[in-house]
């Protein structure tokens, strides 16, 4: 989910919200039959059980749905696991939550209260994106804007945050982090080289695995960074990456849907790869 930790009043609601789910029961999910697996659409492989496999499945809330959002968001949660997803993604950004050096927002405070009561209270897990690039944006404090990722400030002070967001989470709800998101958008098209923004990933990927050793921690590349003119780079950056993420839209040049076939071929590239 993106958006949801700039809404301080919206957080607030969620944890009260808390409370109020405690009055209700939820109906337990039914187990896929064998003639559902068996019943799968011609040219798509037959499925195979979850096993330690996680289904996240992202949350984005609409205008509309923002007048009522932590209402819209718990209706939500409870769509996507009715669809069978054991967690959801959420994104945050570090300039948000740090507007100025080693001062953090009250969001920040907030959020964490959400991330530590709800989620558990939902029992669905937590798949999270720290955003210190976006697409083609550099989301660091501003004091930071023209500091190279690589420098031993840089690396410092988001190992800072990192005690402030990872180091308070607690119970195992949280399953992987993301430090950065399609970065190969930014990367290369200014200062920041992909030398840098790796030293800068390693090192604070070490650091999280010193205080949360159980995360899967990666970092998130697009389909056509993968595959194309930066596919050696964003390979170099996995090297010491626990899990590959990658972000896919299945739609052609038009903006349509691709066929599910066109989909596994490209997967089927993606693993190769």
């Amino acid at each position: 989910m993106r958006g949801v930790g700039r809404n301080r009043t919206a957080i607030a609601a969620l944890v009260l919200l808390i409370a109020a789910l405690a009055c209700g029961e939820e109906t337990p999910l039914p187990e896929a039959s064998p003639e559902t697996l068996a019943n799968t659409p011609e040219g798509l492989p037959t499925p195979t059980a979850a096993g330690e496999r996680i289904l996240s499945i992202d949350i984005t809330m609409t205008e509309e749905s923002q007048r009522d959002e932590a209402t819209a968001y718990d209706t939500a949660v409870g769509i996507i696991k009715d669809a069978g997803a054991t967690a959801t993604s959420y994104t945050i950004y570090w300039d948000e939550f740090e507007p100025k050096p080693g001062k953090y927002a009250p969001v920040l405070q907030e959020w964490l209260e959400v991330v530590n009561l709800y989620y558990p209270y939902r029992e669905i897990d937590l798949t999270l994106n720290i955003a210190v690039v976006d697409m083609t944006h550099k989301r660091v404090p501003s004091d930071l804007m023209d500091t190279r990722f690589d420098s031993p400030e840089m690396i410092a002070r988001f190992n800072a945050f990192l005690d402030q967001t990872i180091g308070e989470i607690y119970g195992p709800h949280l399953v992987s982090l993301a430090i950065g998101n399609e970065a190969d958008g930014y990367l290369g098209t200014g200062p920041d080289t992909w030398e840098a923004y790796q030293v800068f990933y390693e090192a604070t990927a070490e650091h999280v695995r010193s205080i949360r050793p159980d995360l899967a921690i990666g970092t998130k590349a697009t389909y056509d960074g993968m595959m194309g003119d930066v596919a050696a780079e964003v390979k170099a950056l996995n090297t010491t990456s626990d899990v590959i993420m990658v972000t896919y839209y299945p739609m052609g040049d038009d903006g349509k849907a691709q066929d599910p076939s066109e989909v596994m071929r490209d997967f089927d590239a993606l693993v190769a790869a």
